[in-house]
Protein backbone atom coordinates (compact mmCIF):
# COMPACT_ATOMS: atom_id res chain seq x y z
CA UNK A 1 0.00 0.00 0.00
CA UNK A 2 1.10 3.28 -0.90
CA UNK A 3 1.17 6.01 1.56
CA UNK A 4 0.51 9.31 0.59
CA UNK A 5 1.39 12.51 2.25
CA UNK A 6 0.28 15.83 2.06
CA UNK A 7 2.06 19.01 1.65
CA UNK A 8 1.18 22.17 2.68
CA UNK A 9 2.35 24.92 0.28
CA UNK A 10 4.56 26.84 2.15
CA UNK A 11 3.17 30.47 3.74
CA UNK A 12 4.59 33.10 2.08
CA UNK A 13 6.79 34.92 4.97
CA UNK A 14 6.84 38.91 5.45
CA UNK A 15 8.71 40.59 2.97
CA UNK A 16 9.26 37.60 0.67
CA UNK A 17 7.88 39.44 -2.60
CA UNK A 18 10.88 40.58 -5.17
CA UNK A 19 9.55 44.01 -4.26
CA UNK A 20 11.00 44.08 -0.89
CA UNK A 21 14.88 44.65 -1.66
CA UNK A 22 14.16 47.48 -4.11
CA UNK A 23 11.59 49.24 -1.77
CA UNK A 24 14.78 48.94 1.05
CA UNK A 25 17.28 50.20 -1.53
CA UNK A 26 14.45 53.03 -2.75
CA UNK A 27 14.27 54.30 0.47
CA UNK A 28 18.05 54.32 1.37
CA UNK A 29 18.40 57.24 -1.15
CA UNK A 30 16.10 59.76 0.53
CA UNK A 31 16.96 59.53 3.95
CA UNK A 32 14.94 61.82 5.87
CA UNK A 33 17.97 62.97 8.23
CA UNK A 34 19.85 64.34 5.14
CA UNK A 35 16.83 66.86 4.79
CA UNK A 36 19.33 69.56 6.00
CA UNK A 37 22.41 68.84 4.00
CA UNK A 38 20.52 68.04 0.90
CA UNK A 39 18.20 70.94 1.35
CA UNK A 40 20.60 73.38 1.05
CA UNK A 41 23.57 71.75 -1.23
CA UNK A 42 21.68 70.04 -3.95
CA UNK A 43 19.76 71.20 -7.79
CA UNK A 44 16.51 70.09 -6.65
CA UNK A 45 16.69 72.73 -3.57
CA UNK A 46 18.34 75.90 -5.86
CA UNK A 47 15.85 75.32 -7.83
CA UNK A 48 12.68 76.25 -5.87
CA UNK A 49 13.14 80.12 -6.85
CA UNK A 50 11.53 80.69 -10.11
CA UNK A 51 8.62 78.93 -12.02
CA UNK A 52 10.54 75.48 -12.40
CA UNK A 53 10.68 72.97 -9.89
CA UNK A 54 11.24 69.97 -11.88
CA UNK A 55 14.42 70.40 -13.45
CA UNK A 56 16.03 70.61 -9.86
CA UNK A 57 14.70 67.49 -8.97
CA UNK A 58 15.81 65.81 -11.79
CA UNK A 59 19.80 66.71 -11.26
CA UNK A 60 19.58 65.48 -7.62
CA UNK A 61 22.36 62.95 -7.27
CA UNK A 62 19.21 60.49 -5.34
CA UNK A 63 16.74 60.96 -8.28
CA UNK A 64 20.14 59.67 -10.86
CA UNK A 65 20.54 56.72 -8.23
CA UNK A 66 16.90 55.79 -8.48
CA UNK A 67 17.16 56.28 -11.79
CA UNK A 68 19.90 53.82 -12.03
CA UNK A 69 17.88 51.26 -9.28
CA UNK A 70 15.03 50.83 -11.30
CA UNK A 71 16.92 50.73 -14.82
CA UNK A 72 16.73 47.23 -14.79
CA UNK A 73 13.21 46.63 -12.94
CA UNK A 74 10.51 44.96 -15.21
CA UNK A 75 6.89 46.62 -15.53
CA UNK A 76 5.59 44.61 -12.64
CA UNK A 77 8.37 45.25 -10.21
CA UNK A 78 8.07 48.90 -11.36
CA UNK A 79 4.61 48.87 -10.54
CA UNK A 80 4.85 47.32 -7.39
CA UNK A 81 7.43 49.72 -5.96
CA UNK A 82 5.30 52.28 -7.18
CA UNK A 83 2.62 50.92 -5.44
CA UNK A 84 4.79 50.78 -2.10
CA UNK A 85 6.17 54.36 -2.19
CA UNK A 86 2.59 55.11 -2.90
CA UNK A 87 0.90 53.53 -0.07
CA UNK A 88 4.03 54.86 1.98
CA UNK A 89 3.16 58.63 1.40
CA UNK A 90 -0.36 58.20 2.26
CA UNK A 91 0.42 56.09 5.27
CA UNK A 92 3.00 59.33 6.04
CA UNK A 93 0.44 62.07 5.64
CA UNK A 94 -2.20 60.22 7.82
CA UNK A 95 0.16 60.37 10.16
CA UNK A 96 1.03 63.79 9.91
CA UNK A 97 -2.43 64.48 9.78
CA UNK A 98 -2.86 62.67 12.91
CA UNK A 99 -0.32 63.97 14.56
CA UNK A 100 -0.79 67.62 13.37
CA UNK A 101 -4.05 67.81 15.01
CA UNK A 102 -3.38 65.70 18.30
CA UNK A 103 -0.81 67.97 18.91
CA UNK A 104 -2.40 71.26 17.99
CA UNK A 105 -6.26 70.27 19.39
CA UNK A 106 -5.78 68.14 22.80
CA UNK A 107 -3.02 70.92 24.47
CA UNK A 108 -5.22 73.77 23.12
CA UNK A 109 -8.58 72.17 24.45
CA UNK A 110 -6.94 71.35 27.85
CA UNK A 111 -5.56 75.22 28.11
CA UNK A 112 -8.44 76.89 27.11
CA UNK A 113 -10.58 74.74 29.21
CA UNK A 114 -8.79 74.87 32.11
CA UNK A 115 -8.77 78.72 31.80
CA UNK A 116 -11.83 78.70 31.49
CA UNK A 117 -12.81 77.04 34.88
CA UNK A 118 -10.40 78.43 36.95
CA UNK A 119 -8.18 81.26 35.38
CA UNK A 120 -6.21 82.29 38.21
CA UNK A 121 -4.63 78.94 39.00
CA UNK A 122 -4.12 78.15 35.31
CA UNK A 123 -2.17 81.64 34.82
CA UNK A 124 -0.51 80.79 38.40
CA UNK A 125 0.78 77.12 36.77
CA UNK A 126 1.83 78.73 33.35
CA UNK A 127 4.31 81.07 35.35
CA UNK A 128 5.42 78.55 38.14
CA UNK A 129 5.57 75.75 34.97
CA UNK A 130 7.21 78.00 32.85
CA UNK A 131 10.66 76.24 32.26
CA UNK A 132 8.13 72.41 31.27
CA UNK A 133 5.70 74.13 29.15
CA UNK A 134 8.41 75.66 26.88
CA UNK A 135 10.14 72.05 26.98
CA UNK A 136 6.73 70.26 26.22
CA UNK A 137 6.50 73.11 23.50
CA UNK A 138 9.80 72.64 21.98
CA UNK A 139 9.23 68.53 22.23
CA UNK A 140 5.78 69.18 20.42
CA UNK A 141 7.26 71.40 17.82
CA UNK A 142 10.95 69.28 16.87
CA UNK A 143 8.33 66.21 16.62
CA UNK A 144 5.94 67.62 14.33
CA UNK A 145 8.78 68.99 12.17
CA UNK A 146 10.70 65.11 12.12
CA UNK A 147 7.02 63.96 10.77
CA UNK A 148 6.83 67.18 8.51
CA UNK A 149 10.36 66.23 6.99
CA UNK A 150 9.67 62.25 6.80
CA UNK A 151 6.38 63.87 4.67
CA UNK A 152 8.65 65.72 2.45
CA UNK A 153 10.62 62.81 1.51
CA UNK A 154 7.92 60.26 1.07
CA UNK A 155 6.44 62.85 -1.58
CA UNK A 156 9.47 63.36 -3.02
CA UNK A 157 10.21 59.76 -3.27
CA UNK A 158 6.35 59.91 -5.61
CA UNK A 159 7.31 62.42 -7.23
CA UNK A 160 11.01 60.85 -8.93
CA UNK A 161 9.22 57.93 -9.58
CA UNK A 162 6.68 59.89 -11.75
CA UNK A 163 9.23 61.41 -13.26
CA UNK A 164 11.18 57.92 -14.14
CA UNK A 165 7.68 56.87 -15.28
CA UNK A 166 7.51 60.45 -17.50
CA UNK A 167 11.06 59.57 -18.95
CA UNK A 168 10.31 56.26 -19.55
CA UNK A 169 6.56 57.07 -21.69
CA UNK A 170 4.51 54.89 -18.74
CA UNK A 171 1.94 56.74 -17.74
CA UNK A 172 0.60 56.86 -14.19
CA UNK A 173 -0.74 53.26 -12.56
CA UNK A 174 -2.99 54.44 -9.21
CA UNK A 175 -3.09 51.52 -6.95
CA UNK A 176 -6.43 50.34 -7.61
CA UNK A 177 -5.46 49.62 -11.15
CA UNK A 178 -2.48 47.76 -10.26
CA UNK A 179 -4.90 46.08 -7.91
CA UNK A 180 -7.20 45.39 -10.90
CA UNK A 181 -4.55 44.20 -13.29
Amino acid sequence: MTETTETTPRRPRPLDHPVWPLWLAYKRLFPTIGMLISGATTPGSWGWFGNDVVSGLRRNPSTSKAFALVHDASPELFNALSALVTLNQRRQELGFQMLAVFYVTVPVTLFVSAGEIAPEATLAFARDQADTLFGMVAVVIATTLIYLASLWRARQMVQVLDLIRLERGVSPVSTVELREG
